[in-house]
């Protein structure tokens, strides 16, 4: 996909108006519930497959970051964290050889406009595009890039994200496929804004999502080496097409541990098993109701006796207070106890 179309027109055409370039856009976008009086059309889902085919016939005839933008959709509902690395590590190819040529241009009838560009390469990692679909791929065993950066933030002293942190080390040092992919997409999007800031200054900036941030705070968290400029260690199944490649990490200094089959052996703990319950249901059931309790349950974790009756039945505060002998405004002292 990175091969010149013809010698003098490497990226070919501007295929913006083109049939296929319209219906491409037409099937990735879907279409919304509609509903006129009384009939209701029902919505209909992005077909991703189609999206991969058109986007894919349109690269042999055109390279353009608009097409690539769609494509990325289709790869990462496909393929999961490799299809999106493969697709922004082809983006940074495209900017890298063919930053005159490739579509968006940055001038069209002698007038310079970098903005339909930058759009493009926004579109690749705004919280709407791709990067969204990106955040809930599965990183390591059950657990979402979402998932974990969540747990991650949840610091204890039983050792809980310190198992996490152990398990994704030793993928690293593995060579997990879908774990290092993950890590290069974030260098690849170090080098799409590189490579923009070099050629456009400072004033044009590329989106930064959620997923980059998600991935930014694992980074830090498991205490990454230098990524290896050259990139030696292609990641399996990686392409000239720009597929993953590999970075290196410091290995673990232990084994590590099984954190999606820890025992219970804390409040942080349970905090986690809870913070997983609801991600299910927000992802695979997010009409039902559950995790509405479920997320009740996790506040009152560190709530004592007394702010879980406030809670959960503030009606029966007075009550307790006689029960238990305690002034209306004993709260304090009975905080104290409990």
């Amino acid at each position: 996909m990175l091969a010149p179309i013809v010698g003098d027109a490497p990226c070919g055409p501007d295929l913006e108006y083109d049939e296929d370039f319209l219906q491409l856009q037409q099937c990735a976008a879907g279409r919304p519930e509609e509903q006129y009086g009384a009939t209701v059309i029902a919505a209909r889902a992005p077909d991703w497959a189609r999206v991969e085919a058109l986007g894919t016939a349109l690269f042999a005839r055109t390279k353009d970051l608009r097409v690539l933008a769609e494509l990325a959709g289709a790869w990462v509902r496909a393929h999961g964290l490799p299809g999106y690395a493969q697709a922004l590590r082809l983006a940074a190819s495209l900017l890298s050889r063919y930053w005159d040529s490739v579509h968006p241009q940055l001038a069209i009838d002698d007038f310079s406009d970098p903005m339909p560009r930058v759009n493009a390469l926004n579109a690749l990692t705004c919280p709407q595009g791709a990067a969204r679909f990106a955040r809930d791929c599965l990183l390591i065993g059950a657990l979402t890039v979402k998932e974990a950066d969540a747990a991650l933030e949840v610091r204890d002293t039983t050792g809980a994200s310190d198992r996490l942190l152990h398990e994704l080390r030793a993928a690293f040092d593995q060579g997990d496929a879908t774990v290092r992919a993950a890590f290069d997409a974030l260098d690849a999007l170090a080098d799409i804004r590189a490579i923009v800031r070099d050629k456009l200054g400072d004033e044009w900036s590329i989106e930064e999502s959620a997923f980059e941030g998600a991935l930014a705070h694992l980074r830090k968290s498991i205490g990454e080496a230098q990524v290896d400029a050259s990139r030696k260690q292609p990641a399996p199944g990686a392409t000239a097409d720009g597929s993953p490649n590999a970075v290196a990490l410091q290995a673990p200094s232990a084994d590590a541990s099984a954190w999606r089959t820890m025992q219970i052996s804390s409040r942080a703990d349970v905090d986690l098993g809870l913070e997983q319950m609801c991600r299910y249901f927000e992802q695979h059931e997010p009409s039902h109701p559950a995790p509405i309790f479920l997320r009740r349950a996790q506040r009152l974790l560190a709530l004592n006796f007394y702010e879980i009756i406030r809670d959960i039945a503030p009606d029966s505060l007075h009550q307790l207070e006689m029960l238990s002998g305690r002034p209306a405004d004993g709260e304090r002292r009975l905080t104290e106890e409990t």
